[in-house]
């Protein structure tokens, strides 16, 4: 039977756990390597939720996109997501930006989601960064019939854009990446379609004479689950994966 030691390998085969951001947290977050793992949970953020749905399927493993733990913690409560963990003797894996830049990731899968042909990665002046962002083409459209579409393709609640020009070549980033403007400018993007920005990069894209569309944190990191899951399942020959849909926001 496989244990949790075996999940982390082949998760670092996929996006070596050395590749994540010095911020980071990533890797083997709570409980032993040596635990035995026959069913596993595959989540983006390991709320309470989660955890009861782990408990209720009998999973002794949790992969997450997002870190368990982020921030150093005082103490544990018995309140606590991670006392629950621990008092359920469920692990946690967590693969962040590690995943964010892998090959098969999270922008790879966002740039597929969106239907960009010609992908490829983004250099970045920040060393922690590259292989992050990816561009790609797609046919000439402009920028309210593509965020509408980017809207559509991702089963987002809703997002914002700004910008004139004509959309063809379209740099992504997952979540939080309205800081990559310059970097999608000089790959050659007219276009930045992320998760998170800042209300000054709107303008900011306004003066670089590039569009951008932001259509929420969740709805582009999301669809890394199903190929991960794909690629669980195919390494891991001895453990079932289901995944948990975590979203917890909502607009009005």
């Amino acid at each position: 039977m496989s244990n949790v030691n075996d999940v982390l390998y082949f998760l670092d085969v996929l996006a070596p756990f050395d590749t994540s951001m010095g911020f980071d947290n990533t890797g083997i977050l709570v409980g032993g390597k040596n635990k035995k793992v026959s069913k596993i949970l595959l989540t983006l953020d390991v709320t309470r939720e989660a955890v009861e749905k782990a408990i209720s399927i009998g999973a002794e493993l949790i992969v997450s996109h997002h870190p368990v733990i982020f921030n150093p913690m005082k103490r544990i409560s018995d309140e606590s997501i991670q006392y629950m963990l621990i008092r359920n003797d469920i692990s946690v894996i967590s693969a962040h930006t590690n995943l964010d830049k892998a090959e098969g990731g999270v922008n790879d899968a966002l740039a597929l989601k969106l239907g960009l042909s010609d992908i490829q990665s983004v250099e970045s002046e920040d060393p922690e960064e590259l292989g992050l962002a990816r561009i790609g083409s797609i046919a000439e459209t402009d920028i309210r019939s593509f965020a509408l579409y980017v809207k559509i393709a991702l089963g987002a609640d809703g997002v914002e854009f700004s910008g004139k020009s004509p959309v063809k070549n379209v740099c992504v980033v997952g979540g939080s990446g309205g800081g990559a403007l310059l970097d999608a400018k000089k790959a050659g993007a007219d276009t930045l379609v992320t998760g998170e920005a800042k209300y000054n990069h709107f303008s900011e894209a306004l003066e670089m004479g590039m569009n951008l569309v932001v259509a929420g944190h969740y709805h582009t990191e999301n669809v890394v689950l199903e190929p991960l899951k794909d690629y669980m399942l195919s390494t891991l020959h001895d453990v079932t994966v289901e995944i948990f849909n975590c979203k917890f926001t909502e607009k009005v």
